[in-house]
C-alpha cells in the first residue's frame, strides 16, 4: 500500500506540470487551490475573467487552451520564460521528492505504532515540530500535519 500511495502521489506531482510548456501557459501571478471568490496574486478577481469553452468547462485566462485563451483576456497576464519555467519545474520536482521522502519516514512511525482509529501527536524527526495524525478507522489511511513550517502535510 505504502509505494502504490507514492507511486500515486509521484504521478499528480508530476501531472502538476508534466513539462516546461505546462508551466509556460501558466500565468505567475495564477494561485493553485479552488479558484471560486479567491484572486489571484495580481489581485484579478477569478470569478470576474472564468468563461467556458465549447465542452462547456471553465476556463480562465490564468492558463493557455490552445486558442482559447484570446476569449478572456487579463491585462494583468505574465506567462513565464523558458528559464524561470524550467527553473519552477525542477523546484517542484524536487518538492515532490522531499515530501515523499517525508512520508517515507513518517508514515511508518504512525501505522507501525497506532491502530486504525487513532489520533495523536508524535515528535517530528525533521524539525522541532509536532506531527498531529489520524488513522482512519474505516480504512486505516493517515491523515498527517507538522505545525513546523513547510514540513509534513499529507491525507491518504
Amino acid at each position: 500500500m505504502l509505494l502504490g500511495v507514492h507511486r500515486g502521489m509521484a504521478e499528480r506531482t508530476e501531472d502538476l506540470a508534466t513539462n516546461v510548456e505546462d508551466i509556460i501557459a501558466q500565468c505567475r501571478h495564477h494561485v493553485y487551490g479552488p479558484v471560486f471568490c479567491q484572486r489571484c496574486e495580481a489581485g484579478i478577481a477569478y470569478d470576474e475573467v472564468r468563461g467556458s469553452n465549447n465542452d462547456g468547462n471553465q476556463i480562465f485566462p490564468c492558463t493557455l487552451y490552445d486558442d482559447e485563451v484570446a476569449s478572456i483576456p487579463c491585462a494583468n497576464r505574465d506567462p513565464f520564460t523558458r528559464d524561470e519555467a524550467e527553473a519552477r519545474l525542477k523546484q517542484i520536482r524536487a518538492d515532490g521528492d522531499k515530501f515523499l521522502a517525508q512520508i517515507r519516514v513518517v508514515r511508518p512511525l504512525i501505522v507501525d505504532h497506532f491502530e486504525p482509529g487513532s489520533e495523536g501527536l508524535i515528535d517530528c524527526p525533521y524539525y522541532s515540530g509536532r506531527i498531529h495524525f489520524t488513522v482512519a478507522a474505516s480504512n486505516g489511511h493517515v491523515h498527517a500535519r507538522c505545525n513546523s513550517t513547510d514540513c509534513v502535510n499529507w491525507m491518504e
